[in-house]
Parts: structure tokens; sequence; C-alpha cells
């Protein structure tokens, strides 16, 4: 049958529109998964940084808990009066020393068992009145070397709990008296109390894995370690990709620096590439309507839908090469328009998600000013820069004195809010060619290019800061006064790596405060000899 010259138009448009869409759904598809991938290895690492934070804070609590409570006067009484095993129970402190670990122990969820630990008389106590019998061993704990290898706290490695079986840490602190080490305050904790801080975490289909310094896996509930250790051990990254039972997923890897575990985070392919699949289906539906119109309103909607599909797709490239600022300029009504819109929505979304994990990466969550890894970033930068033969760098640590009891007497509210009232008040004092950002906790860095001559400006730019922080601070309607000591270290003169600077501003720190707090420091060869 001899075809017409309209099913000639028609057939010729449904191949010229089907190539072209084809070729788009082609490069969208490859570009979508490529950001969207990048997208989740960011989110991934964020998480597990999420993660460390929220084991570690758990650790650092209960730690704390430990310390506090070793000191107390009915624990130091009891352990300085030299009890033997058979005269606890008739000790005048032991029902005190009972109300307190017991109390502990009831409090809080985390805690499996509180105890106290005579080192010399070998005995243990812990809460709901039990001592141990004379077969009681105490070199023969798992925790007990590494507590007296510490100087102060000491977090044991995981092990199976005798009775329970149960992947256990001790925390430990020694009892001291007159410089004698008498024994030990501690706490056991059973880690399956981890899936109740680890659960909350898993969101938008993703897992979590704690495994400790020995390669036990604390947390796993897909069993996924044994697969992630392989693959880790075959690529030695961070973030890789790997697959199980014919599924691929991607991962992160950390570390939990204090208690030296490791932490995984990780998700399927399929949660990561929903957003495409749900795309997809919409511009399918989409250019299926196009599709229809086209062959019915002929050549002239042929003209209409082609004419801007070379510059969507060199928009969508641009996407591609990292360009997330594009500007489709098309206002057709069709679905070629629609898809421009949509390319162009996608392309804002993803760069607003960039820039908020650029940001929130690069800067303190709470005061807002550049964190530890924009100090160090720039310190790298302007070690890079300068002409150390005419310039050199200024590298202070501040600290605030006594910060620590505005926490405890005011609350962290108040410690929050005087940590951002400090930055701004630097930040308005800085001398040009200054960096200044937060370091951690109460801890900020502030970094100055100068000319190797202008040791007295150098001084000066410092004295000005330091004043400034003597007036007091308005939190909440209440004045609050403090005071910084501040240590510096130079570059090149003092150290050449990033490593050893910080080392050496920290240094003069320590000396700054030893000397009684409220004072400004320089690095010296002597400070750190006498460390």
């Amino acid at each position: 049958m001899k075809l017409g010259i309209g099913r000639k138009v028609v057939l010729s448009m449904l191949v010229v529109v089907l190539s072209t869409m084809l070729i788009i759904a082609f490069y969208s598809h490859s570009m979508t998964k490529d950001i969207l991938i990048e997208q989740v290895e960011k989110e991934l690492a964020i998480q597990n940084n999420n993660v460390k934070q929220t084991v570690s804070s758990v650790f650092e609590k209960e730690g704390e808990m430990v310390r506090q409570l070793s000191a107390i006067p009915v624990i130091e009484s009891f352990m300085s009066a030299d009890v033997q095993r058979e005269d606890i129970r008739s000790n005048k402190d032991y029902p005190w020393i009972q109300q307190v670990l017991t109390n502990t122990q009831n409090n809080n969820e985390n805690i499996n068992m509180t105890w106290l630990v005579h080192a010399e008389n070998s005995y243990f106590i812990s809460d709901h009145d039990y001592v141990s019998g004379a077969e009681y061993s105490v070199t023969e704990r798992l925790w007990y070397q590494q507590a007296s290898e510490a100087e102060g706290l000491s977090y044991s490695r995981p092990y199976r709990d005798y009775l329970t079986d149960d992947w256990t840490v001790s925390i430990s602190y020694p009892v001291t008296i007159e410089n004698e080490r008498l024994g030990y305050f501690g706490i056991y904790i059973h880690l399956d109390s981890l899936a109740n801080l680890l659960e909350p975490l898993e969101t938008d289909g993703q897992r979590i894995i704690l495994v400790s310094d020995q390669g036990d896996a604390l947390y796993d509930p897909e069993n996924m370690w044994p697969t992630l250790q392989q693959e880790t051990q075959l690529e030695g990254k961070e973030q890789l990709q790997l697959k199980k039972d014919g599924i691929t997923y991607y991962a992160s890897l950390g570390h939990l620096d204090e208690l030296g575990w490791k932490i995984g985070v990780y998700v399927p392919e399929k949660v990561v590439l929903q957003p495409l699949i749900a795309y997809e289906r919409s511009i399918v539906i989409a250019w299926t309507i196009a599709i229809l119109v086209l062959l019915v309103t002929l050549s002239l909607v042929l003209h209409q839908l082609l004419k801007d599909i070379p510059f969507l797709v060199r928009q969508i490239k641009k996407i591609k090469t990292g360009n997330l600022k594009v500007k489709m300029g098309i206002k057709r009504k069709d679905e070629v328009g629609e898809i421009a819109q949509a390319v162009e929505q996608m392309a804002m979304q993803i760069k607003n998600q960039v820039d908020e994990l650029d940001h929130q990466a690069s800067h303190d969550s709470l005061t807002g000013l550049p964190n530890r890894y924009s100090i160090e970033k720039v310190l790298l930068q302007w070690m890079r820069e300068i002409d150390t033969a005419k310039e050199m760098l200024v590298i202070t640590f501040l600290d605030l004195d006594q910060f620590k009891n505005v926490n405890d007497s005011k609350g962290h509210v108040y410690g929050d809010e005087l940590l951002i009232e400090v930055g701004k008040r630097i930040d308005k004092n800085l001398p040009s060619n200054s960096f200044f950002g937060r370091f951690g906790g109460d801890e900020f860095v502030l970094i100055m290019k100068a000319n190797t001559e202008a040791d007295e400006n150098i001084y000066l730019s410092l004295r000005e800061i330091h004043t400034s922080l003597a007036s007091p601070f308005q939190i909440f309607g209440q004045e609050i006064f403090t005071s910084a000591s501040m240590g510096i270290s130079l570059y090149p003169s003092d150290a050449s790596t990033i490593e050893d600077l910080l080392i050496a501003a920290d240094t003069a720190l320590f000396k700054a405060k030893e000397l009684g707090r409220n004072r400004i420091a320089f690095f010296t060869h002597t400070m750190k000899e006498q460390m």
C-alpha cells in the first residue's frame, strides 16, 4: 500500500519526536543518577557524623557521671578506711554507698550495673547490695589492665558479659586519695541499649553498622558487616559501592576516635534512585500526551516541539558538569516547557541541597562561624600563599576561662548563647587579613597575616580582642562576665605543618592557663620541653 503525504508526515514526526525524546531521556537519566549518587554520598557522610556524635555523647555523659561520682565524700571515706571484705556491710558508709550505686543504676536505662572496686583488698561492690566473694580477683577483670594504665577515665574494649553474653563496655575512674590509687568506681553498659539510640537515626532507607576495634559487629541488624568489611579491604575507601545478594548499596565508613570503633552507614540503590524513578514516570506521562498531540496536529506542532530541544540538552549538560544555576527561559506551556521547568526546578532543588550541605560541612551549627574543617583549609591555603621571607601567620587559640562554671550554674542554654555572643564580639574586633572560627567546645581560632617585623602590631591586635571580652555579656537579661586565655604560635618560625602549629598554639594556651588564666602567651620551645 502506497503511503500518502499525510501518513508520511505523521510517521516522520513520530520517528523524529521519539528519537529526540529518547536522547533527552538518556541524558536526563544518566546525569540525574550521577547527581543523586553524589548527593547521597554527602548525606551518608553527614549521617555518619551524626551517629558518631550521638554515640560519643552517650559515653561522654556516662563517663562524666562516673568521674563525678568517684569523688563524692562517702566513697572517698569508705575507700580510705581500708575496709576488709568481711566488714563491708557493717561499715557506716556502706548503706550510703549502696544508695548511690543503686540509684545511679535505677535512674539510667543505659547502665546495667554500677560498681566500686577496692584494688588492694580485691573485692567488688555493686548496686542492689551485691558484694563479691573471696574468689573475686580484680586483676582478672577484662577492664582492669586498661583502667590501671589510664591516668583518668577509662573505656574498656567491648567484651561479652559472662552472665548475659551481651556485648558490654566498662567505664571506670580511679578513686585516688593523696596520690594513692585505692580502687575504681565504674559502670557496665550493655551495648544492646545503643539500638534505642541508633534506630531513630535509620531514616529514608539508611541503615547503620557499629563495629568494635577488634572487628566485632556491635550493631548490625541486617548482617551487612562481613560484606562491607570485605569490600573495604579490597577498595580501601571510606565511600564505596557494594553488592549483597544481588542488591547494590552505597556506604560511608567513619571512626569513633574515643573508642576506636568503626561506623558504617549504607542505603540501597533503589532508595537512592527513587526520585529518579518518580521523575521518569512523570516524564513518560508528559511525553505520551505530547506524542498524541503531535500525531493530531501534524507538522505545525513538529516545529513548535523541536525548536527548543537542542537548548534543553545543552542546559542538562551544564547540570552534569556541576553548573546548577541554569535558566531555561522556555515559556512554552506544552510538554517541552514542562520538561524544561521540571529540569530547572530539579537543578534548583539540588543546588539548594548542595549549598546547605556545603555550609553545614564548613560552618559551626551553633555560632554560624567557620568550623575546624574551614579553619584548617584556610590555614593550609595561607601557608602556601605567603612569602615567608616577608610575611608570617599568627595562629591564636582562644579559650574561655571557667566556661564550665557558666554551664554548671546557668545551664547549657546560657553557655551556648555566651559562645554565640563571644563569637560576635570577636568578629567585630578582627583586624584586616584575618580569619576567625570556632574550633570546638569553648575554643576559637584566629589566623592573621602579618609582616615579619610587626611584632608590636600583632600584640596590640590580640590585646584589643582580649580586652574586648572583659566587658560583661547580656545573656537573657543577665550580665555574664568571662575572660579568655590566648595561646599563639607563628608560622614558619614555630612549626612548618598545620598539626604542629595547632599543637604549639595549644601548648601556649595551656601555659597561659597555668599562669593564672586571662592572659596571652606566645609559644616557645621551652614550653614544649616542659610538657
